[in-house]
């Protein structure tokens, strides 16, 4: 992704530097509750304000709530905080009866991640959820078919 789409100084939740003391040693524990360093999460999450909501990392698969993904996060949604800051709009996620989910990517899914890559996330990271291209998706789609006819 390009470097202008990295956020990890951006959209992040302002704490109090005791606040921020806490917050590092949080993150601490949790880095090394999962055997990765989360704080590099800060790229494309607002871990800051998933601390200070008393939030966490969901069960063994590290997964955070919507709330406090950037725009700059592949599966940036509707229900984050951030969805409509900036000129930026989270995709949707929806559950159907069965409890099966699916996400429909916006343009800031598209913009800051293509086709292929989303393709890609839902694969590795979602395999259990439907990526939906619905009609705003056909200039994407089309725009990123163009790019391979061409050779890039």
């Amino acid at each position: 992704m390009p470097e202008e789409y990295d956020f990890t100084d951006k959209y992040n939740t302002k704490l109090t530097p005791e606040q921020e003391k806490e917050f590092q040693k949080w993150a601490k524990e949790e880095s090394k509750r999962q055997g990765r360093n989360v704080l590099k999460d800060l790229y494309d999450y607002d871990l800051r304000g998933l601390f200070i909501e008393g939030g966490g990392f969901g069960g063994s698969n590290g997964h955070a709530t919507d709330t406090y993904k950037k725009p700059n996060h592949p599966t940036f949604s509707t229900g984050s905080k951030y969805s409509g800051v900036d000129g930026y709009v989270g995709g949707k996620w929806s559950e159907d009866k069965t409890g099966h989910w699916s996400f429909v990517p916006s343009a800031t899914n598209f913009q800051m991640h293509g086709v292929e890559r989303l393709k890609e996330v839902f694969k590795e990271q979602n395999p259990d959820s439907d990526l939906v291209f619905d009609d705003a998706a056909t200039p994407y789609l089309l725009y990123d078919k163009s790019l391979k006819s061409k050779g890039a």
